[in-house]
């Protein structure tokens, strides 16, 4: 048994506020016009991230003006980051667990931004834009060439003057310390310096516990470093207090938080309820057919999906579905997505015919909308190129497997996570057809590309380690077969030390290989 193989759901999600989190689940499957992608495997779910961590509303109408720094250079500003990022951990040959965690979580966050370039853009213009506000509110509490080059460089799209300034009044200001934590963490989460981010985030929550932006700033950066303890008691905190405040839009919000926190670490059960209730406030609160209702849909058909609960999720998806459609029109890149879900859910059901024309519909749009170089057309053919293999279509698969990877390694480099999973696909197509000795090598280099670009702890690591693991099995290679499968179930029992449906995924081949190492033994 594999763990996943193709790229569904995309899910569309609103979560979050600011500008993206990765939450990563093997099995769960987030959403925000966030992608989320199987690699192959049977019938385990390898999500990768396209768009990390989904938007939560801020709650505000902020229009987003030109704030001195253009789409391009925001654009090669991250490019530069992810590059730096990628070199430290390479070069770095001591890191500590928690350092490596946040340089990977930084690097996720990068690949998130740059996948949703015109939204990140965006955040990051309305983040200058609150800091310049809250700047001048402190004018007169720092000395006046500091306040007014601190003002120059946000304007320019520079953010490390204004951080001093606000480390400066949170280090004298009492009153304003908690404020000022807040406003130096989101400057610092805007340059993904996460471990600044998460100091400041925690320090303002610390001085403020019921003020919400601090606690949803910190809940959210808990789970960005997997720190799911802290992000469920923060996020748990935020909504007794959007509760106590009346059933609105933003309680939904905070509701929604939280059971995205439960659904990525496979705990259904606790996040249905609260998803069911999220929607229900939003429908009342903004009406049946607002886009953040379709939204949340999605979200609840997703969580049914990992469930198996396919006769549920379908009136879901598709109501969710018609939604976008209406309010965006049928050719929006957004609405391929929405198409992308039902076909997968079909897919999942193994209803072949009804998901092929809803893939082709979606790729379509894409390359209609996003241009036939975009990673989202590779997700898209990646999609249809599984629905081929998992009813024997070898020849349909392969040419728009390659394809996909083509696009991947152009668009993001041949080290990047998503190439990973584009190999790990191709492989498995070739061990579908039994042919191991042109899959090895290649679910090799996929390893090798998650090792070096996530570090060898993170769960994409541990399916690509089940991956090679069961094509040894397959082919009675037990000895090397076994050290993969017990270290891919240590690192995602580490990961989810509350346990998640892959640890049962991987550790059911595990147990089948060593009944079949007995029974070779007789």
């Amino acid at each position: 048994m594999h763990l996943s193989f193709t790229d569904i759901p995309e899910w569309i999600k609103w979560l979050f506020g600011g500008a993206g989190v990765a939450i990563f689940s093997i099995a769960g499957r987030l959403i925000w016009v966030l992608i989320y992608k199987k690699d192959p495997t049977n019938n385990s779910t390898d999500t990768q991230r396209q768009s990390g961590r989904g938007n939560v509303q801020a709650g505000d109408n902020t229009s987003v003006h030109y704030h001195g720094i253009s789409l391009q250079e925001y654009e090669e500003g991250l490019r530069r980051r992810e590059a730096e990022v990628r070199k430290e951990l390479k070069e770095a040959q001591q890191l500590s667990e928690t350092k490596r965690h946040q340089l990977e979580a930084e690097l996720q966050a990068t690949k998130t931004k740059l996948s949703n370039l015109q939204v990140s853009y965006e955040e990051k213009i309305k983040r200058l834009q609150e800091a310049e506000a809250a700047l001048e509110n402190y004018k007169g509490e720092i000395p006046e060439d500091l306040h007014a080059r601190a003002m120059k460089s946000l304007h320019k799209g520079d953010t490390r003057a204004a951080e001093e300034s606000f480390d400066r009044i949170a280090e004298k200001e009492k009153n304003n310390a908690a404020e000022a934590y807040y406003q130096s963490g989101q400057l610092a989460e805007s340059r993904l310096d996460y471990d600044k981010a998460m100091r400041q985030f925690t320090t303002a929550v610390t001085l403020a516990n019921n003020e919400p932006r601090y606690l949803n700033a910190a809940g959210v950066m808990a789970i960005n470093l997997a720190n799911y303890a802290r992000a469920e008691e923060w996020l748990t905190r935020l909504v007794e207090i959007r509760k106590s405040q009346g059933e609105n839009t933003d309680y939904a919000t905070a509701l929604n938080n939280l059971a995205s926190l439960y659904q990525s670490q496979g705990k259904y059960d606790e996040a249905e309820p609260i998803q069911k209730r999220t929607l229900a406030i939003l429908e009342k609160a903004l009406g049946d057919e607002h886009p953040k209702v379709a939204t949340c849909l999605n979200n609840l058909a997703a969580l049914y999906q990992s469930q198996g609960k396919f006769d549920e999720a379908e009136p879901i998806q598709k109501r969710a579905l018609a939604i976008a459609e209406k309010a965006l029109g049928d050719e929006h890149p957004d609405v391929a997505t929405g198409l992308n879900n039902l076909a997968g859910l079909y897919d999942s059901q193994g209803k072949y015919g009804e998901a092929e024309p809803i893939y082709k519909q979606a790729l379509a749009i894409r390359e209609k909308a996003l241009g036939d170089q975009h990673p989202n057309v590779a997700t898209s053919l990646n999609n249809l190129a599984e629905l081929y293999r998992s009813q024997g279509k070898f020849g349909k698969a392969e040419p728009l497997l390659k394809r996909a990877l083509t696009i991947r390694e152009k668009a993001l480099g041949d080290q990047h996570p998503d190439v990973a999973q584009s190999l790990n696909n191709l492989a498995g197509l070739y061990e579908s057809q039994g042919k191991y000795g042109e899959a090895e090598p290649i679910f090799k280099r996929a390893l090798t590309i998650r090792e070096k670009a996530l570090g060898d702890q993170h769960p994409d690591v541990a399916t690509s380690l089940n991956n090679l693991a069961y094509l040894y099995k397959t082919q009675g290679k037990y000895d090397e077969a076994e050290p993969l499968y017990q270290r891919a179930l240590k690192i995602l029992r580490k990961c989810f030390p509350g346990g998640h449906p892959n640890i049962d995924r991987v550790e059911k081949n595990y147990q089948i290989m060593l009944q079949e190492m007995k029974n070779a033994k007789k």
